[in-house]
């Protein structure tokens, strides 16, 4: 039966798994600090924290996550925030957003979220991640507005019940859409909700239907992206399929449709009515420091893994402060190609912002990147145009297949291995 797997978009993965390969080491603390110190030179970051607990697991979830326990929960927020406290003594960085994954983050209390924002200066960006059934009590919204948080992205998924069921998601169409105006009366800067599409046994017609809610309810931001089989949920996804075949329909469908309903494209999975989610915009070209049980950072020269068990995390802060368990360095060419692919994906990529970040011009790109680049404009792809190229919308289809076909080989595979491997090296793809 057909599924959205690391191999279903055929040459895409090969070109991803031959351009792509790095192996994490195990790493010591204090090799750790030392690498964090020397490659992070710009002194504006990103933050990521990570919440990996849930209420209950979704069988289709490719992230780190652990069931809720109220006594984990307190454990946690304390390593947590000595990690926050450490880093803070180890480098001076200026924050330019914050955003708070998991998991469910919609978990943590009012309170919790206070003490982080207050550890990383209050920032006018910060987002955090939440499930609709959080966000049925307005006190409880309305509280976590007050203590600095200015956005948040509801994983809506589908306006279908039919649809969450076979997600096993455990709220309704109509917690989503109370959650949705509990975040509107509270006045969010911006609201953002997620949606999947050819999610199992799903109808195009349930999709449509689910678009025209999500524009009836007037959101500030959509985001939508395909039902991935990570490899490591391949056991918990028997008897799975998924019409792979309209995987093009739908991509365009969606973009034609929401632009038609006054949403601007800003990148290829995100549209918009007020700029940009506070998501991870920095986790491709860095600098990103990220916190938490199996969160993954970026300085722009190293990047490091934390260690996916909760218990081990803990103690691992408790003793030394930091929960890094893995790193790798990132080449000059490693990262040039980053910032590269990353710029593409936003629709965008400028000479002028390569020499600003690198100091590098499109005449250091190396070949094969080059040749890529002359490919798509053969194919009308995208166009180059005082000095940019520019992604044009016929090339919305492949990069949605080159975007997720990454992120199934990269990022998910940096879960899987990160727990699988937690006292050996590993090579990612």
């Amino acid at each position: 039966m057909p599924i959205l797997d690391e191999n279903s978009m055929g040459m895409i993965a090969k070109f991803v798994s031959r351009g792509l390969k790095a192996e994490f080491k195990l790493i010591e603390v204090e090799k750790h600090k030392e690498l964090v110190k020397e490659t992070l030179r710009e002194k504006d970051v990103e933050i990521y924290v990570h919440y990996p607990f849930c209420r209950s697991i979704c069988q289709l979830c490719p992230y780190f996550r652990s069931i809720y326990r109220e006594d984990f929960h307190e454990k946690y927020m304390e390593a947590l925030i000595k990690e926050v406290e450490e880093y803070r003594k180890l480098i001076d960085f200026n924050i330019l957003g914050v955003h708070i994954g998991g998991g469910t983050p919609s978990l943590m209390r009012p309170e919790d979220f206070k003490v982080l924002m207050n550890l990383l200066d209050n920032p006018k960006d910060a987002g955090i991640e939440a499930n609709p059934n959080d966000l049925t009590d307005f006190n409880y919204v309305s509280a976590i507005r007050s203590v600095g948080i200015t956005e948040i992205s509801i994983g809506v998924q589908s306006f279908s019940d039919r649809a969450l069921k076979a997600l096993g998601r455990i709220h309704s169409s109509e917690d989503a859409e109370r959650a949705i105006l509990n975040a509107k009366k509270v006045g969010f800067d911006n609201i953002n909700i997620d949606l999947m599409f050819l999610t199992p046994g799903e109808k195009f017609d349930e999709w449509k239907m689910t678009l025209e809610k999500a524009v009836e309810l007037d959101v500030d931001q959509i985001t939508a992206y395909p039902t991935l089989i990570a490899e490591h949920v391949k056991p918990r996804a028997k008897n799975i399929e998924q019409k792979v075949n309209l995987f093009d329909e739908y991509v365009l469908f969606t973009d034609e449709f929401l632009r038609e309903h006054g949403y601007k494209r800003v990148r290829i999975e995100s549209w918009s009515k007020k700029g940009n989610y506070a998501t991870v915009n920095l986790e491709m070209e860095g600098p990103l420091i990220a916190f938490g049980s199996g969160a993954i950072g970026f300085t722009g020269g190293y990047e490091y893994v934390n260690i996916m068990n909760v218990h081990k995390y803990i103690r691992k802060v408790k003793e030394s402060g930091f929960g890094a368990s893995h790193g790798k360095i990132v080449s000059e060419e490693e990262r040039l190609i980053r910032v590269a692919m990353d710029k593409l994906y936003f629709g965008r990529l400028d000479e002028a912002h390569i020499k600003q970040k690198l100091g590098k011009s499109f005449k250091d790109f190396p070949m094969w990147l080059k040749m890529m680049l002359l490919f798509l404009r053969a194919r009308g792809y995208i166009k180059k145009e005082n000095n940019a190229y520019i992604m044009l919308d016929k090339a919305l289809p492949l990069m949605h297949k080159i975007i997720w076909t990454f992120v199934l080989k990269i990022p998910c595979r940096i879960v899987m291995k990160g727990i699988l491997y937690q006292n050996k090296d590993f090579v990612i793809p």
